[in-house]
């Protein structure tokens, strides 16, 4: 069995397609769609938060590079690894001078409000986490800090 690969595009009645239907539920964006790789990527804050379905049996994992150009040394890695220690849903790991962080749900049965539930969790505590580690360790975020606007349009 092949692991981490992205389910068939082909997903009338499958998992990424629950997951991309729950996407679109929870943000309002009804063209949000796969892309070339099967992630389904959304823009959150200061970060962009991409989910995809892998494995078998199913799991969503969602995933956001946090953190751009930054350079590995035993401080970042401590300070990773309190996060990881502090945290039994998402992950934080450095790969290529970027931070990422992770985390992954059962999709089998594929639980919509378990999804929903991870999902802003993920994105709450990610970019939370974005701002923080850049101010403590430099790099650039995946976008300038997002400041809604309260005006009506």
């Amino acid at each position: 069995m092949p692991c981490c690969r992205p389910v068939s595009a082909d997903f009338s009645h499958s998992p990424a397609g629950a997951l991309l239907k729950t996407l679109r539920d929870i943000t309002g964006f009804a063209d949000l769609d796969l892309d070339g790789d099967g992630d389904i990527g959304v823009r959150f804050g200061s970060m962009i938060v991409y989910a995809r379905i892998i494995d078998i049996p199913p799991v969503v994992h969602f995933f956001s590079p946090l953190v751009r150009d930054v350079e590995g040394n035993a401080e970042l890695f401590e300070r990773l690894n309190e996060l990881n220690r502090g945290s039994r849903e998402v992950r934080y790991f450095l790969m290529d001078g970027i931070i990422f962080a992770a985390a992954d749900v059962r999709a089998d049965p594929f639980l919509e409000a378990n999804v929903t539930g991870a999902y802003r969790h993920f994105c709450q505590v990610a970019d939370d986490i974005d701002d923080l580690l850049q101010a403590e360790f430099g790099g650039r975020t995946m976008f300038p800090a997002w400041i809604p606007s309260t005006a009506r349009h």
